[in-house]
């Protein structure tokens, strides 16, 4: 008797609870907490998201390394400082000052630049200088960046300005 007793009452008692709980959740209304949690995690994978939308600016930089400018051609001394700049589109405009083999010039050139918003990882493209990878690191304020023509060995970094 005891035995039908307690197969009886526990899942009543389990009902009974299940519902209690639905009407205190309808009672005091626990959904906006929730709603609002979501969207701080979604500002929150947000923020730690690179975009060019949220990388656009300027950032001044320094490179140094060598170049080799042919096969036979013995690798020479490079250095360049300037600034780029970025657009939410990913287009770029640089601005630099750079010495090869102690001959020094001015130029400005354009490019694209494309960001993996995961990894913080991409490449920019310039018009006439070639390719360069990068890594965006110091919450977006700084580009660690490395030539990625077979021709160059160029690292260098940009910071935002």
């Amino acid at each position: 008797m005891k035995r039908i007793i307690l197969a009886i009452a526990l899942p009543l008692v389990a009902v009974v609870g299940l519902l209690s709980v639905g009407n205190i959740s309808r009672q005091f209304n626990f959904a906006p907490a929730v709603q609002a949690q979501e969207s701080s995690l979604d500002r929150d994978q947000e923020s730690n998201r690179c975009t060019t939308n949220n990388l656009r600016g300027s950032y001044g930089f320094s490179f140094d390394g060598f170049i080799i400018p042919s096969k036979s051609s013995a690798p020479l001394p490079y250095a360049a400082v300037g600034r780029f700049t970025l657009d939410r589109d990913g287009d770029i405009v640089i601005t630099e000052t750079v010495s090869v083999n102690g001959s020094v010039y001015q130029q400005t050139i354009t490019g694209t630049l494309t960001v993996d918003e995961r990894t913080c990882m991409g490449t920019a493209q310039t018009t006439t200088d070639g390719a360069f990878n990068f890594v965006v690191m110091d919450d977006k304020k700084e580009f660690r960046i490395i030539g990625a023509e077979p021709t160059t060995t160029i690292v260098g970094v940009a910071r935002k300005q």
